[in-house]
């Protein structure tokens, strides 16, 4: 622990030490934010847009670079895969399994931690959304957490906020990477915080207020505890950090590709070029189409170079461009046509949009640790799908663990800051279990695994899977699905397959024509009782569902007559 009186904390402040990492940390986020944070026009990523066509100027001629800076615009095209990225890993904060437990000594302090954990931090939705935010674009920023000068009701009420790298002046870490302490700008305050003491001076360091704490260590962490490398654990690891040089070049593709879409979109003429001896008289002749001086320097107006009136209006009509061939000198053969038109390469225009496609499902795949694409592929076997599977989820465990320390670390110290020792600790987990197949996906893991003659209980895996994905927002309607798959007969046959079995004496007919009409047995059920969630609430389980069972088979022998079964 670090502790400092208000002279050392200003002096220690003031060395600037660790103005490298710091500028460090500023420069990587601003090539995430380029690729990452969506913006409408060229302002927080300036600089990294300067460093991008920096690259691309290296790399192409002059002309093509300015019809290149021509076609670069805002939001940049990078951005929509990032967004693919990072929709992807929110997955976290959808485990089935979660759990928050804060253990206090004293039941009063811990009903009050529920409700100023809901209504003054905004807990849990602040961390699904702020320091989501944070995660995309604010990486390697710093969280601090701390508290009005005055306790509010008799209790001190502390709060947490994010400070980005470019308002930090100074700072210290353990050997663990712990932050032992540290100077922030805040407007033209200079903020300094160390394991016993939070001080504020004015813009020239003169002391304006200081307050203790009795923590026992700094009240402020790094936001993600995971380092791009051991060399430079001030620089943290995000989804995309690897693949910035992969965006830079996805996003070189892709405008490079909407240069080449304007050579195929637009055809290209040749022919001879004209004879035009137009002269103004002021000293402007013409010079293949445009007027010049009689220095042969070109002759402009409001609208830019001035055409020839005569014979600018004899070129092309409509989209394209024209090329001029110098007429044949006598004593030449003349073997081109006058005119001839150059077609766009069909072959390299494919090209184009197969490797931006593919470079696309790189990175996504690098960042997320999954290829999606395997899902729809017909021979795929299971132990190829449960690998992308786990490929998906041990990407996620890290991302929900880092989650998990820092809102541990951070629910933990305002607790003894709020309610001294009462509060004996606390355990957050994000759960174990992630929603990383979408609906779609699994449904497609269903039909082939039905394909491939998987067993029922296999089946009902991924039936429960679908039902948790696609209601995971709705519990009562998961309810309602987990009951309606235990209700039905043979769910996992079509009616076809059903009457083929019955034909063959393998099912029973009172539970095939259960299956033929269930829906409407169901609708009929809910109308003389109530929804089936509702329905027998003081029952258990198994009673509920043998109850509903019996019913539904009794409305099927009322209609046996109706039915006839082959």
């Amino acid at each position: 622990m670090v502790r400092f009186d208000a002279y050392q904390a200003a002096d220690a402040a003031r060395r600037g030490n660790r103005n490298a990492e710091i500028a460090d940390m500023i420069r990587q986020q601003e090539r995430i934010r380029f690729h990452v944070q969506t913006e409408v026009t060229d302002n927080v990523a300036s600089s990294a847009r300067r460093d991008f066509l920096a690259f691309v100027k290296n790399l192409i001629p002059d002309d093509k670079y300015k019809l290149f800076c021509s076609l670069f615009r805002y939001p940049v095209a990078s951005n929509e895969i990032c967004g693919v990225i990072f929709d992807r890993l929110s997955r976290i904060f959808d485990g089935k399994n979660a759990a928050f437990n804060y253990e206090f000594s004293d039941g009063a302090d811990a009903a009050d931690w529920d409700i100023y954990r809901r209504d003054v931090l905004r807990e849990p939705s602040v961390w699904s959304n702020d320091a989501w935010e944070r995660f995309r674009t604010d990486i390697d920023c710093l969280v601090v957490v701390d508290m009005p000068d005055a306790p509010v009701n008799g209790r001190p009420e502390p709060y947490f906020y994010f400070v980005s790298p470019e308002r930090l002046i100074n700072y210290d870490t353990g050997l663990r990477g712990e932050v032992l302490w540290v100077a922030f700008r805040d407007g033209k305050r200079n903020i300094v915080i160390d394991g016993g003491t939070y001080r504020v001076y004015d813009e020239d360091w003169v002391l304006v207020s200081e307050r203790g704490h009795a923590l026992g260590y700094c009240p402020c962490a790094w936001f993600w505890n995971v380092p791009l490398s051991l060399e430079r654990p001030w620089l943290k690891w995000s989804p995309v950090s690897r693949q910035l040089s992969a965006l830079d070049w996805w996003l070189f593709f892709h405008i490079s590709k909407q240069q080449l879409d304007l050579f195929g979109a637009y055809p290209i003429y040749s022919g001879y070029e004209p004879e035009c001896d137009f002269d103004d008289g002021a000293g402007h002749h013409c010079s293949h189409g445009y007027l010049v001086d009689a220095t042969d320097h070109y002759v402009y107006d409001a609208n830019g170079i001035v055409r020839c009136p005569v014979c600018s209006s004899k070129r092309i009509t409509g989209a394209g461009s024209f090329v001029e061939v110098p007429v044949p000198m006598e004593g030449q053969p003349d073997l081109r046509n006058p005119i001839q038109k150059l077609d766009a390469d069909v072959d390299a225009l494919k090209f184009n949009v197969d490797e931006e496609d593919r470079l696309r499902r790189h990175i996504i795949d690098a960042s997320v640790g999954s290829d999606d694409s395997i899902l729809s592929i017909s021979a795929v076997n299971d132990k190829q799908i449960d690998a992308e599977f786990e490929s998906k989820s041990v990407i996620l465990r890290r991302v929900k663990c880092g989650f998990e320390w820092i809102q541990t670390f951070v629910d933990s110290t305002i607790c003894r800051l709020r309610y001294g020792s009462t509060f004996m600790g606390a355990s957050i987990n994000y759960g174990t279990d992630f929603f990383t197949l979408s609906g779609t996906e699994l449904r497609e893991r269903y039909r082939s695994a039905k394909a491939a003659g998987a067993s029922e209980s296999e089946l009902d895996a991924i039936q429960r899977q679908i039902v948790e994905s696609d209601y995971r927002s709705d519990p009562r309607m998961r309810a309602r699905m987990r009951m309606l798959a235990e209700l039905e007969p043979y769910r996992h046959l079509t009616i076809a397959e059903a009457q083929a079995l019955f034909r063959d004496g393998l099912i029973d007919e009172r539970e095939l024509r259960l299956k033929i009409d269930f829906t409407n047995y169901m609708s009929r059920f809910e109308r003389e009782n109530t929804d089936i969630v509702a329905f027998g609430a003081q029952s258990d389980y198994k009673t509920k569902i043998d109850t509903i069972r019996k019913t539904l088979l009794n409305y099927a022998d009322e209609r046996r007559k109706e039915f006839a079964v082959d």
